[in-house]
């Protein structure tokens, strides 16, 4: 009964239909963003501030550049950091929930104005992420006749609209686990892990993976995942001090 009704999806999701349903979604989703982003100023049509989820990870990393990492959990200095960066926006409550490591990878975009550095990595996400669906089509041969239908899904899919107009690290977390998918492809699972365990920046992501891998008794991924999650708190531990990182774990 389950078969039958996979063959009769599969046979209703014909590429012409495809085609056109991707189409019509990605021309409702960035006409959208073409609409609602057409404002002059920090404010989007809908009154939100434009690539909000930004906002807490650009300040993070202003607050790392000016030597107050320690300052990074205070929720009251980064809700002051937040309104000064917004300037006269209605209140904005956005608290910086990932580890200090993020924010010192955007050290480098703390030297611009917020929307300029949202720019930015906006476009170096946009990079990643096509970099990730195009090594994913190279890797599948099934797909590789349907280049066309491939570039309009990607296009349409929803997540990608969503991380592009709130400025998110959906990029970061794709490129994991893609790495992590050609890695297991090219049978050398214990960097598969370690690509996995890069995730632990974003430490939900880590509560299922181990689990799986436990009992997949995927013991060379499981390896290579704790080894490069514990270096990369390790080594984040070294560079902050023991007192930025329970204020993480505190808020965590």
């Amino acid at each position: 009964m389950i078969r039958a009704s996979i063959e009769s999806a599969a046979k209703w999701l014909t590429p012409r239909r495809i085609r056109a349903q991707a189409i019509v979604l990605a021309l409702c989703l960035w006409g959208m963003c073409a609409v609602d982003f057409a404002t002059p100023g920090l404010l989007d049509r809908a009154g939100n501030v434009k690539f909000q989820d930004f906002l807490p990870l650009y300040v993070s990393a202003q607050l790392i550049s000016h030597a107050r990492a320690t300052e990074l959990y205070d929720q009251k200095v980064t809700a002051n950091s937040v309104q000064a960066v917004v300037g006269q926006v209605p209140r904005v409550s956005l608290p910086y929930l990932y580890g200090p490591q993020v924010g010192l990878m955007l050290v480098p975009l703390a030297r611009f104005s917020f929307p300029v550095a949202a720019r930015i990595w906006v476009l170096i996400s946009l990079v990643v992420f096509f970099a990730c669906v195009y090594l994913a089509w190279k890797s599948c041969p099934a797909l590789l006749p349907h280049n066309g239908i491939v570039v309009l899904c990607t296009l349409a899919f929803p997540p990608l609209y969503h991380f592009v107009v709130r400025g998110q690290l959906s990029a970061v977390v794709l490129a994991c686990f893609t790495a992590a998918f050609l890695a297991f492809r090219a049978e050398r699972h214990w960097l598969a892990g370690v690509a996995l365990g890069l995730l632990v920046f974003k430490p939900q992501f880590l509560v299922a993976i181990p689990i799986v891998l436990l009992l997949a008794q995927a013991w060379k991924a499981l390896a290579g995942l704790v080894v490069a999650a514990a270096g990369q708190l390790v080594l984040t531990s070294l560079y902050f001090g023991p007192a930025v990182m329970r204020a993480y774990f505190d808020t965590l």
